[in-house]
């Protein structure tokens, strides 16, 4: 998979919410479980994307002598002329992390009822929240999946969450992926504790050293 996501689009949809991010998330795995991933703490073949700007200045000096040693200037000074958007990275680095903790719990009943209400097509039945109701087929087929994955050690093994994630991971909603099956349930999981912020850039405010667009005019003298 390549570092930079195929699916990003400065054009049309660069950093508002809701955009494929700038870095691909599919580049990457989650390790299991209490060991560190095998990527560099510094990718240095990946770079951010480039800054245009075009920058104008136009200036006509009036001399105030004939030694020329004194004149007036009049200067006007355009910065950005195109007011192209010029992307940076989102300076908070404890944005930058991937991944919190994916939920190893059973799925609830509330999540499960969320995820049959969002696909209708599949046709399975919602668990009742009543006290004591039975629980229901596919309610259980679903629960059971991190039931049987956890076998005699009562616990998920290390590497359950590490999986390839799929194009489009991060503007696929949860509720999108099919938790009737184990990889399902695991691209959900993942995909709701995904950082939202991972790899987007912003544009730069118009505080900072490139601007959008900014016209200025000076008059100097010079004596």
């Amino acid at each position: 998979m390549p570092l930079k996501n195929p699916d990003y689009d400065r054009k049309n949809c660069a950093y508002a919410a809701g955009c494929e991010p700038w870095y691909n998330p599919s580049a990457f795995m989650l390790p299991p479980k209490g060991q560190l991933g095998t990527a560099p703490r510094v990718i240095s073949d990946f770079r951010y994307p480039w800054r245009y700007t075009f920058d104008l200045s136009v200036q006509k000096n009036f001399n105030l002598g004939k030694d020329k040693k004194r004149y007036l200037q009049f200067r006007a000074d355009i910065f950005n002329v195109f007011n192209h958007a010029n992307l940076k990275h989102e300076p908070n680095q404890a944005t930058w992390r991937m991944f919190s903790q994916p939920s190893e719990a059973d799925i609830t009943i509330v999540d499960y009822n969320s995820w049959v209400a969002a696909n209708p097509q599949r046709g399975l039945q919602p668990q009742s929240t009543a006290a004591g109701a039975p629980i229901n087929p596919d309610y259980g087929r679903v629960r059971d999946i991190t039931r049987n994955a956890r076998g005699a050690s009562f616990a998920l093994p290390n590497d359950f969450f590490s999986i390839p994630l799929p194009r489009k991971f991060a503007t696929t909603q949860p509720n999108n992926f099919d938790i009737t099956t184990p990889e399902g349930l695991k691209l959900y999981r993942l995909r709701r504790a995904y950082n939202p912020q991972f790899g987007h850039f912003k544009n730069f405010p118009p505080e900072t050293f490139e601007p959008m667009r900014n016209l200025q005019f000076a008059v100097k003298l010079y004596f």
